[in-house]
């Protein structure tokens, strides 16, 4: 499949900057690992649904009744699911829904909904943790208690923006109230949203500014790492099969979350680096993946899945040939096409262009 020839690609790419030299595969660097972290998130698919209201006006509520038929808890006592932002792209609508408990947002607990043009769904990303520890016996946090006693322990800071809400602890198993808050240091960039929990401890800290420097900015995106068959751990074949790039359900299952460096520019984030760039260089002619928000989410039907896949694993690989100290290595930006070969059954790296590139085909299993 396309994620794996893509280290072969790269192999020859790194080649014509490397004599021979065999490069270890057993260290990442806590740098790398820090950066490039992942977590797994359930990917809720299911035969293509489409829905009744031919009015895309009315979808919201029968997508809502969807994801509840979907995962029973969001029917539990207290839990609500309200929709947080909608966008449409040139062939689909785009749903992000937040869960609530008793009013309370849960931290990060949203849910993705993308649906045709002609009213299909067909794909669900459902980030919801276990909610079914959730109780009417949980305290509900002092607000002004937890800021005060932050303020004292942080005189240096402004906060701002306090809002209780429930959170998942990585050390714990359950969601516990917490407060969470900005703060701004006077005089200086910093400016922060902190998690905190009722019992005095700093839980999480996020950085709010979006930096124009590429190596500043980072997004999540959802990509295979490094692919469907070894995260499964089966051969090609049964119902592990590309299916034309349709989304079959056991390959979405394993699809994970990372973290990738992008360029912002315009209101808008691309996927470009200091080490590559995603672009239309021959065809078939696609749309490049880009977003309004820092989430480049698709699934294997959707022609950014690609673009995301290729632009992750290639700087995966040029961000672990740093840290094992071949900073000099291809030295200079490649340009990426991850629909190209006029659709053929190929891919190819070409180094006779004023600017290096990769051009990944599209027939039988896609490179």
């Amino acid at each position: 499949m396309r994620y794996i020839l893509v280290l072969s690609l790269l192999i020859g790419w790194i080649s014509l900057s490397v004599n021979a030299q065999v490069l270890p595969h057993n260290h990442v660097s806590e740098d790398y690992q820090t950066h490039y972290q992942y977590t797994k998130t359930t990917n809720a698919s299911f035969d293509k649904i489409e829905l009744q209201n031919e009015q895309s006006d009315l979808w919201e509520e029968e997508i809502r009744s969807l994801l509840i038929s979907n995962n029973p808890q969001l029917a539990l006592p207290g839990i609500d699911v309200e929709l947080a932002h909608y966008n449409e792209s040139r062939l689909a609508a785009h749903y992000t829904f937040q869960v609530y408990y008793n009013a309370t947002r849960i931290y990060n607990n949203t849910i993705k909904v993308n649906v045709s043009r002609k009213g299909v769904v067909y794909a669900i990303f459902d980030n919801t943790d276990d909610l079914s520890t959730l109780n009417e016996d949980m305290i509900l946090p002092d607000a002004d208690e937890l800021l005060n006693a932050y303020a004292l322990d942080h005189p240096v800071y402004e906060l701002s923006n306090a809002e209780v809400v429930l959170f998942k602890d990585g050390l714990k198993k359950d969601l516990e109230y917490c407060l969470q808050f900005d703060q701004i240091k006077e005089g200086t960039h910093l400016n922060e949203t902190v998690i905190y929990s009722s019992d005095f401890r700093v839980l999480y800290v996020k950085d709010n500014n979006t930096y124009f420097q590429v190596v500043d900015s980072v997004a999540q995106a959802f990509v295979f790492n490094p692919d469907p068959l070894t995260t499964a751990g089966v051969d090609y074949g049964g119902d592990y099969v590309d299916d034309n790039d349709n989304d079959v359900e056991v390959l979405n299952n394993e699809i994970v979350e990372v973290t990738i460096p992008v360029t912002y520019n315009l209101g808008f984030f691309f996927l470009e680096s200091e080490f590559c760039i995603i672009k239309e260089l021959e065809g078939p002619a696609t749309q490049i993946a880009s977003t309004i928000d820092p989430v480049f989410q698709y699934t294997r039907s959707e022609e950014g899945f690609e673009d995301v896949n290729c632009y992750y694993h290639l700087t995966y690989y040029k961000t672990y040939l740093e840290s094992i100290g071949y900073p000099d290595l291809v030295d200079y930006k490649i340009e990426v096409d991850a629909h190209g070969v006029n659709g053929a059954d190929n891919s190819f790296f070409n180094s006779n262009f004023p600017t290096p590139r990769l051009v990944f085909g599209e027939g039988g299993v896609d490179d």
